[in-house]
């Protein structure tokens, strides 16, 4: 039955594509939240980068790493296991990161630091996290007031011209071996089947996570959504052959569908960082390294509950010194 979708999806959507402007085809996968998600975002430079052969080749393997968020120290603890064991001294590994690199974790501006200083063999795409930090550095940087609901991420108005350059700079996908029949596709979020990559809202790609089909003119089409509630993932109609890595949602952990894997275990949350080679003589491997970051959570839940509870006591001291006064 998904097969059988799959090749509805593609057989529509090519219609949809030839009878259509670039514009039209966007207007279908866009909204008013994704043109209020464009304001103060910078773009980078190119919104889909392929790795030519030569620089693929170069490497030896290459493996995908899920979402990192801050977590600085499992990401060191990944990269040290796969490097520590690799067949010879000499062997080169390329890792590629999902995306959402920052935010939620405990260190935020070393994970950027270390990208940048490794960008030789360390690539991203763009999450949703890194547009976030991206725009509160903006509104920071040119006089405006944070949403409360961004105060949690404050930490980004603390960005050098330098870190916040990479990360504008990080690209909406990374395509390779485009030239043969292993073509990789590494993106945060998702992508849309039978949908050209340079035709995807940008706002689609760092957060969706299923699609609804709807009728293509009274409705919207195939239409992404960032709700886990309804629909379906929208990596069970990604038709291939391009394999497609991606992040975004640990509420279903390591998804492995026939042409995309799901790479986000929960790190932050106290779950695992996990990896996949793609290339090389551990090819399909999978690496995982167990989080820290749960000795850290039931730490700050103790440490709030002990606040709450104190603070509760003052207050029930303070009623009673009131009462007795009266």
């Amino acid at each position: 039955m998904a097969a059988l979708l799959v090749n509805i999806i593609n057989l529509v959507n090519s219609m949809i594509i030839k009878r259509f402007s670039n514009q039209d085809v966007q207007h279908k996968h866009s909204s008013k939240k994704s043109e209020e998600h464009s304001k103060y975002l910078t773009r980078p430079s190119i919104y889909h980068k392929v790795l030519d052969d030569e620089f693929v080749n170069s490497f030896d393997e290459i493996f995908i790493i899920g979402d990192v968020h801050a977590c600085y120290d499992e990401m060191i603890e990944i990269i040290n296991q796969i490097e520590s064991t690799k067949e010879s001294p000499s062997t080169k590994i390329l890792k590629i990161f999902v995306g959402d690199l920052i935010n939620k974790g405990p260190k935020n501006v070393e994970v950027i630091d270390y990208m940048m200083s490794h960008q030789e063999d360390c690539l991203s795409v763009r999450g949703n996290h890194e547009e976030i930090a991206i725009k509160i550095a903006f509104v920071e940087r040119n006089g405006g007031k944070l949403k409360k609901s961004m105060a949690k991420y404050k930490w980004a108005k603390d960005l050098t011209d330098t870190q916040l350059n990479y990360m504008t700079e990080l690209p909406y996908t990374i395509s390779l071996n485009a030239s043969s029949n292993e073509t990789a596709i590494i993106v945060h979020a998702g992508l849309v089947a039978g949908l050209p990559l340079e035709k995807h809202d940008p706002y689609d790609i760092v957060h969706m996570r299923n699609i609804i089909i709807e009728d293509y003119y009274d409705g919207r089409g195939i239409h992404p959504i960032k709700s886990n509630s309804y629909g379906s993932p929208w990596c069970e109609y990604w038709p291939g052959p391009a394999h497609v890595y991606f992040g975004h949602n640990s509420k279903l952990g390591f998804q492995k569908c026939q042409f995309a894997t799901g790479l986000d275990t929960g790190c932050v949350k106290g779950n695992l960082l996990t990896g996949i080679f793609i290339k090389g003589p551990r090819k399909v491997k999978i690496v995982e390294v167990k989080s820290n970051q749960r000795a850290k959570i039931k730490r700050r839940l103790d440490n709030e509950f002990n606040d709450a509870t104190v603070n509760n006591l003052k207050g029930s001291d303070s009623n009673e010194d009131s009462s007795e006064s009266s």
